[in-house]
């Protein structure tokens, strides 16, 4: 089916519509949803921690706040720009890389309705990143609503955090709830994707998080009122200051002001007036100062207060705000927090993707690239490197030491382990390969015997010939399976069998090319004669043993 026609099919299908696809309608009678509802405060800046009037407001703020939205943007595009894709778990199943390849094209264009899958990341993580209650997706896809998607998943798209509730139902987490049909649907929990920062651990509230605007609201609050202070005290256009002689009536205050207001006017000053001047009859003059403006050092307000914000959010200062003022290079390293927020998001939503968008056989795989953090890996496996060769060197560890220490620091992946091990004659826990003709199961039985060799081990017993000619059939057996299987069980089976065979082959490969003497086979008298001569020779050695030790007797009696 085309794209297309699957992108309507998901509109017409979608819960967004009267007879919702992917939702179970519920009654509106008698429905109340398990979420603590808290009052909000009169006189607090956002309703206090958890409703959906505080979500509002943050969602207000934000959108206000200069600061705010730039971090939110900011965060939002980094997030967004991970590269998202569908991998097979096992890189060698020909199917399973067509089925990657196909699948990943098919979510990436069809969702969002034919937008794309960035259309709905971008919603799902903004929501993520201010909402308390998260960021919610429905996926869409084939099968009873009641259960889980029947076939691959066709799209996703983003709900709005408003309108979803938590219910701590583990099958039907979320409920729906359409604005304009004003219906509620249960969604299945293989059927939405939700995610939450800081996610508590009160059990009434099913997993409601803590979002980096409620983390840092208030900071973004007094950055909006220091802008908003500067904007009132220089928008007002206060006169520069007043200039007086005694004994002014109201009147003439007045007028003086209004004239100063229409000279302002006349030299397109829009911030401040000039100086406001009063006659009088006494020659004495006043100087008032009216430009009370209280100056406050700036610069290291704001800096700290962005520093403040980029830490709470989880982001690198140095990604949108220029280093630099009083705030020294020891205090910005401690102020960093690199990576914290893509880490944190990618591993949550590698979990939901695995469990609820791939089939069994992909897995999802989020790259997010840092050339800094990428330098000082490999600095990190230089080091261990070195540290590695070190023990090999001075005998600690053996080949196999090595590659375990490596497995552990993550520089080799399980399946290179294993295949390196099995190169070298070993399983996975170090057995020896040759344990493999002895497993007690059918598969690998019925390719690691040899027609007419009961013992294939017995090297001495077997013709090497032979034997290589059976290994090669049954090598041939094992790629077969390795050729036509899509069962990853029966593909590890039939490699495990092919590296035991290789192995013996090796073995008797050995046998077969060993080079034999060039000579003249010696008659029965002559091999008598050399018997006789060895007899002699191991007599003799006997006898020089026997006076060197009366010898060594007699000097320790002289000495003593």
């Amino acid at each position: 089916m085309p794209s297309s026609d699957k992108v309507l099919n998901a509109i017409n299908e979608s819960i967004n519509q009267v007879g919702a696809r992917n939702g179970q309608p519920m009654p509106d009678e008698g429905f109340s949803p398990s979420v603590m509802w808290y009052l909000v405060h009169t006189g607090d800046l956002v309703p206090p921690w958890w409703s959906r009037q505080r979500d509002k407001e943050l969602h207000r703020l934000v959108k206000e706040s200069n600061h705010l939205s730039g971090i939110a943007y900011l965060a939002t595009t980094k997030l967004v720009n991970i590269p998202l894709e569908f991998v097979p778990k096992d890189p060698t199943v020909t199917a399973h890389v067509d089925q990657a390849r196909l699948f990943s094209e098919q979510i990436t264009l069809a969702s969002e309705f034919g937008m794309g899958l960035r259309e709905t990341a971008k919603k799902y993580v903004y929501d993520y990143l201010l909402m308390d209650n998260g960021g919610f997706m429905e996926v869409i896809g084939d099968g009873d609503p009641a259960g889980p998607i029947e076939g691959l998943p066709i799209s996703l798209r983003h709900l709005d955090s408003f309108n979803c509730t938590r219910t701590g139902n583990p099958e039907y987490p979320v409920v729906y709830r359409d604005s304009r049909t004003l219906k509620r649907y249960k969604l299945h929990f293989t059927r939405v994707v939700y995610m939450a920062q800081q996610p508590s651990g009160i059990q009434r509230m099913h997993g409601v998080g803590f979002s980096a605007a409620s983390r840092s609201f208030m900071l973004g609050q007094v950055l909006q009122d220091q802008l908003v202070y500067k904007l009132e005290k220089m928008g007002s256009r206060p006169s520069e200051g007043i200039v007086v002689g005694r004994n002014i009536e109201t009147e003439q205050l007045y007028v003086a002001y209004m004239m100063a207001d229409e000279m302002a006017d006349n030299l397109g000053l829009t911030r401040y007036q000039k100086y406001v001047f009063i006659g009088g009859e006494d020659i004495d003059v006043i100087n008032r100062d009216l430009h009370n403006f209280e100056m406050f050092d700036e610069e290291t307000g704001t800096n700290m207060a962005i520093y403040a914000l980029f830490y709470t959010w989880g982001l690198d200062i140095r990604d949108g705000w220029p280093i630099g003022g009083s705030l020294t290079g020891d205090k910005i390293a401690n102020m960093k927090a690199r990576g914290r927020l893509p880490a944190d998001y990618t591993s949550d939503l590698k979990l939901q993707f695995d469990l609820k968008v791939c089939p069994p056989y992909l897995e999802t795989r989020l790259d997010f690239q840092d050339d800094e953090e990428d330098q000082q890996r490999a600095v990190i496996q230089d080091i261990r490197s070195r540290r590695v060769q070190r023990l090999a060197e001075q005998g600690i560890i053996d080949n196999e030491g090595q590659r375990r220490t490596m497995l552990a620091d993550g520089e080799l992946s399980r399946e290179e382990f294993v295949r390196m091990q099995q190169e070298s004659g070993k399983l996975e826990d170090g057995t020896p390969i040759e344990a493999v003709f002895y497993f007690e199961d059918d598969l690998i039985q019925n390719l690691t015997q040899l027609s007419g060799h009961p013992q294939p081990l017995v090297l001495e017993d077997n013709d090497p010939a032979a034997i290589v000619r059976e290994i090669h059939v049954q090598q041939s057996r094992a790629l077969e399976i390795l050729g036509r299987s899509s069962s990853l069980i029966q593909r590890r089976k039939a490699t495990l069998a092919h590296a035991a065979l290789s192995w013996l082959e090796e073995k008797y490969q050995t046998e077969l090319h060993r080079p034999e003497v060039q000579g003249v086979p010696l008659t029965e008298e002559e091999e008598q004669q050399v018997e006789d001569q060895e007899d002699q020779e191991n007599q003799d050695e006997e006898q020089d043993e026997e006076q060197d030790d009366a010898t060594k007797s007699w000097l320790r009696k002289i000495f003593d």
